[in-house]
């Protein structure tokens, strides 16, 4: 008989409701063990800046869904408006989930573009060359966005406008007690959380590193690889991805 998926999403119960709902249809089971907790910056004065005169920027470009809740939890508390109707662009599916709920109108990339240097080539020069891009990312965030807008001749304003903390290991050993036994995968969607995984899960890092992982872009296949992931499955279509995770498990 085939064993069913037991995944540990690394991400927050809020963000993962609807992909842990298609696991247990399939007769799985997943539950949501983030690694990053994540705060709002409220008196960001980069972001609040923006606030007040969003018409000096060319475009608003958000890394992450977090950014995008943010940034309007920034606006509410200052009573700034949130300026739905501005060019915005954000790398995934959930960003641009949160885009849409947040009032955005005007998203100027399509669905199905992962990563940032992507969405920077489908933006194009008219978009970029010489225009300011309010950036909207996490404080202490890596150069990354930085270096490929600057790349691409833009002007970026980064706005640190949420803190991400990592969980305390004796946090990421109480859960994991509970599905020690029976898990048979992880599904990461950001290499910083394999990475911080690493560092956090003490005796239980080679057991975690056999386990099958599934990833949703190359980028993070490969981080995976790099820090000592044994199992990898990457796909950046989720339904593909389980039905290929689920063809890893060995029949009971």
């Amino acid at each position: 008989m085939a064993a069913n998926i037991v995944a540990i999403l690394l991400r927050a119960s809020n963000r993962s409701t609807a992909l842990r709902a298609q696991i247990t249809r399939t007769g799985g089971r997943a539950i949501a063990m983030p690694i990053f907790s994540l705060a709002t910056e409220y008196d960001c004065p980069a972001a609040i800046a923006f606030l007040r005169q969003p018409k000096n920027y060319g475009l608003l470009l958000f890394s992450s869904p977090y950014g995008v809740q943010a940034l309007r939890g920034i606006a509410l508390r200052h009573q700034l408006t949130l300026p739905t109707a501005m060019a915005c662009a954000a790398p995934g599916i959930a960003s641009r989930k949160e885009l849409i709920k947040a009032g955005f109108t005007n998203i100027t990339t399509p669905p199905g573009i992962g990563d940032l240097r992507t969405l920077c080539a489908e933006l194009g020069n008219q978009r970029l060359v010489g225009k300011r891009i309010a950036l909207v990312q996490r404080v202490n965030a890596l150069p990354h966005a930085n270096t490929l807008l600057v790349r691409n001749k833009a002007i970026p304003v980064p706005m640190p406008c949420y803190r991400r903390t990592r969980i305390a290991p004796d946090t990421w050993s109480a859960k994991f007690d509970a599905v020690r036994a029976s898990v048979n995968t992880i599904i990461a969607f950001e290499a910083a959380s394999l990475e911080a995984l690493n560092e956090i899960a003490g005796t239980d890092l080679e057991l975690i590193h056999r386990l099958n992982v599934g990833v949703i872009h190359p980028a993070i296949k490969d981080k995976a690889l790099e820090i000592g992931y044994e199992n990898i499955i990457c796909h950046g279509d989720i339904t593909t991805l389980l039905k290929q995770l689920q063809s890893c498990i060995p029949s009971l």
